[in-house]
């Protein structure tokens, strides 16, 4: 993995928030901002669903089931993630697709204490839909530099 690629990573895991661009169906782009849940709290590991992933650019997407953003991802799961720094000019895009995941123990590692505010009823209320993004490229920018890599989960 090249320099910039370490850094690319390392970005995806300390920005509080990622925006996801999915097709809005009519062939223009929707983008939103989601919790970035790679986040890893300083000085900590990865949160543990993750560790299996250290040093790649896979990670999950919590939202709302009734969501339109997922009934887009289940009709087109093509997307792209952005995480950016603005203090350090630093931005990251990955390229990838969306899968959902249901499996209800990857969802229970991921469920945050206080997200029924978000979720009534909870992981198994029906309404928390979990997402795996798998990556294909990338395209990281930092110091008026750009450079484009593939991406491995």
């Amino acid at each position: 993995m090249q320099e910039a690629e370490i850094a690319a990573c390392e970005l995806s895991t300390r920005t509080k928030f990622v925006h996801l661009a999915l097709n809005g169906g009519d062939g223009t782009p929707d983008i939103r901002v989601l919790f970035n849940l790679k986040r890893r709290a300083r000085g900590k590991a990865l949160p543990k669903p993750f560790s299996a992933m250290a040093g790649g650019f896979a990670t999950y997407l919590g939202t709302n089931k009734s969501s339109r953003k997922t009934a887009q991802a289940l009709a087109d799961p093509r997307c792209a993630l952005y995480y950016e720094d603005t203090r350090d000019f630093e931005g990251l895009t990955l390229y990838g697709r969306l899968e959902p995941v249901e499996d209800r123990a990857e969802k229970a590692a991921l469920w945050k204490k206080g997200w029924e505010m978000y979720y009534p009823g909870g992981i198994d209320g029906g309404d928390f839909q979990v997402f795996r993004f798998v990556p294909n490229r990338g395209r990281y920018y930092h110091g008026l530099q750009v450079v484009e890599f593939e991406a491995r989960a």
